[in-house]
């Protein structure tokens, strides 16, 4: 349960806001409002997992001097699909292409990208988020720790 100021706000339970008894009082715009304060914890949960399969990616070519293919063969521990979220890994040699596509329109998406840095020869990675919500993982673009700036990587 949550408190505020205000008094108990509701609870989550699974994917679902419940609400106390006294919410049928609250008018529209109030509900819709306590609803999009989830989104943040839920839009971590993507920017976290894609995180984790990076860094997994890092270490896997660290052992195996090539990327695994895919999140099965990485067994990072990341589930391939949360109630938010559908994670994805496939991975050669040189590079890692890790995804989190939101399952649910107000979220955003995350594409994590290891490469092989030719000068240095160390896996190095980056994560990007989508633009805006809605959007396929594959066109995320914008880094994810500073989404006004754009998500660079080696092509």
């Amino acid at each position: 349960m949550k408190w505020t100021a205000a008094g108990l706000v509701g609870l989550v339970v699974g994917s679902s806001l419940l609400l106390p008894a006294a919410a049928h009082n609250l008018s529209l715009t109030t509900k819709r409002r306590l609803i999009q304060r989830a989104a943040p914890a839920r839009q971590s949960q993507g920017s976290s997992y894609v995180g984790a399969i990076n860094r997994s990616q890092q270490a896997f070519f660290v052992e195996n001097n090539r990327f695994a293919r895919n999140l099965r063969e990485l067994d990072a521990g990341v589930p391939s699909e949360t109630n938010y979220f559908r994670y994805s890994s496939s991975g050669n040699r040189r590079r890692a292409v890790n995804l989190g596509q939101a399952k649910v329109p107000d979220l955003r998406s995350f594409k994590g990208i290891v490469e092989l840095d030719p000068r240095s020869q160390q896996a190095i990675g980056k994560l990007c988020v989508t633009r805006a919500p809605g959007m396929r993982a594959e066109d995320a673009d914008r880094s994810a720790s500073d989404p006004s700036r754009p998500c660079q990587f080696n092509r």
